[in-house]
């Protein structure tokens, strides 16, 4: 259970490291650091709706490739 856990972790670690630049900033930024749509965009210096689609693409190529 432990090893595949690892892997498990592993695979997500790269498929994150995979994304494209913007999105994996927006997501690593709203899902790993804990910011707002808001504080993310300011530090991103794009707009919130933005953020959203970057973190929505995000999710959706993550679960592709977690599957």
């Amino acid at each position: 259970e432990v090893v595949a856990g690892r892997q498990r972790l592993k695979a997500l670690v790269e498929a994150v490291e995979d994304l494209p630049e913007k999105t994996r900033q927006a997501f690593q930024l709203h899902k790993l650091d804990g910011h707002s749509h808001v504080e993310t965009a300011k530090r991103m210096g794009i707009s919130v709706s933005t953020v959203e689609k970057h973190i929505s693409s995000a999710l959706k190529t993550l679960t592709r490739r977690l599957r």
